[in-house]
């Protein structure tokens, strides 16, 4: 069985690879433009304030956070969000429900699938940004650790996402619970500003959620922030919210299926 998801994600990897031009360009594009946005803002902020640090990071830091942020970014998001909400609409999930493999499996392998490829990109600028930006430097230990609690990341993200496409067995339209649900993960997560300037009170609720793992502490772990307590609590409350997520998510999965007529909507 395990052999058949893999040979399922080696072929879904080369699907993406299909696209490579428009999977280059565009990542080519949303690096410039989301690093350009965050130099411009944070050294206007900076020089506004007249300060050498912010929230516990330098300005080099800052930008360095969101280039490694800006590939973390890509590799939680599949290639094809809303997949499974559209399948449902259309009643085209019947051809997949028709597999003999979980189909739940399946929409986590097509995820890890679109994440290695952008994982790729990501150790592609490891070798080549620090000729064009000093300060970004990455060590072989949190290169490792980092990349591992992406794992997490990636599952995390999985469960939140497919929690709210589901509701498509019910509602006609799930695209704004989607991209609320987006919107609340990443500014949870720490995407659009470091957790770090959030009040402290915030900073402690929110390392009990699972949204700071999905982003923030992956990306600080690989710019070298970390410790290994750090690293045990990450890896602890990751995987009681993967638990709990899955609990929750095969529940709506199995009423789901009830409602489900393959008809349509």
């Amino acid at each position: 069985m395990r052999s058949i998801y893999l040979s399922f994600f080696v072929l879904e990897f080369k699907k993406w690879m299909g696209y490579r031009v428009d999977f280059w360009l565009q990542f080519v594009a949303n690096l410039f433009v989301e690093v350009s946005i965050a130099y411009f803002l944070w050294d206007s902020i900076f020089t506004f304030q007249g300060v050498s640090q912010i929230g516990g990071f330098s300005f080099d830091q800052m930008l360095v956070y969101y280039v490694i942020g800006s590939f973390v970014g890509k590799m939680i998001r599949t290639g094809d969000e809303m997949q499974m909400s559209r399948e449902i609409y259309e009643g085209t999930l019947t051809n997949v429900l028709l597999y003999p493999l979980s189909t739940l499996w399946l929409k986590l392998v097509v995820k890890f699938s679109y994440a290695a490829l952008a994982y790729t990109q990501f150790l592609l600028c490891v070798i080549v940004l620090p000729f064009f930006i000093q300060s970004f430097t990455i060590d072989v230990l949190s290169l490792v650790v980092g990349t591992y609690l992406l794992l997490y990341s990636i599952a995390l993200a999985y469960l939140l996402n497919m929690l709210m496409e589901l509701i498509a067995f019910w509602f006609e339209n799930v695209w704004t619970m989607i991209v609320l649900m987006r919107f609340v993960t990443q500014f949870l997560g720490g995407a659009y500003l470091p957790i770090s300037l959030y009040p402290q009170k915030v900073q402690d609720y929110l390392s009990l959620s699972p949204f700071p793992y999905t982003f923030s502490t992956p990306v600080k772990t690989l710019m070298g922030d970390w410790s290994l307590q750090i690293f045990i609590k990450a890896q602890v409350i990751s995987v009681v919210w993967i638990i709990a997520l899955s609990l929750l998510l095969a529940l709506v999965w199995k009423r789901g299926q009830l409602k489900y007529t393959g008809a349509g909507q």
